[in-house]
């Protein structure tokens, strides 16, 4: 059965418009805390205070887990903490505090706010932090081969 040309060229339209959302700064920026938010419960749900301590510590040092200080989050998809100054990245005392603003009551639920109107959480204005997406080189790259190594004559 052959499917009708306006419905394939309205499916492909949908396609291209969620593509588009789902590759926008601010959905990616919401996924990534979705993630780390999920981590932050699993561990909450540990039995006993111990679970909401795993959970805190998590949250407040969730950017300062690996070398490249990123969360789980961050790293799944490809985001970095920068000072909007100079493009550095952030030091692991500065986010530690950043994340500590979503702890902090009043202040959490002014930052969210502030997040859902401007695309940028507010901690990051006040810190003058920048969370960028890194972009991916998909063009394949020269593998050598191991066996032969490259000669020099």
């Amino acid at each position: 059965m052959r499917v009708p040309k306006f419905i394939e060229s309205m499916a492909a339209g949908v396609l291209k418009t969620l593509a588009g959302i789902l590759t926008k700064p601010r959905v990616v920026r919401e996924a990534e805390l979705f993630v780390d938010v999920v981590i932050c419960i699993a561990l909450a749900i540990t039995p006993g205070l111990f679970g909401w301590f795993l959970c805190i510590t998590f949250f407040l040092l969730r950017d300062v887990f690996t070398a490249q200080r990123l969360s789980p989050g961050k790293s799944l998809y490809n985001l970095r903490i920068i000072k909007v100054a100079d493009g550095s990245p952030a030091e692991w005392k500065m986010t530690v505090v950043r994340n500590l603003i979503l702890l902090t009551p009043i202040l959490n639920v002014v930052d969210i706010f502030y997040f859902i109107k401007h695309g940028r959480r507010l901690t990051d204005v006040w810190l003058k932090f920048d969370v960028v997406q890194d972009m991916v080189d998909s063009a394949p790259q020269d593998e050598q081969d191991d066996d032969n190594p490259p000669t020099s004559d």
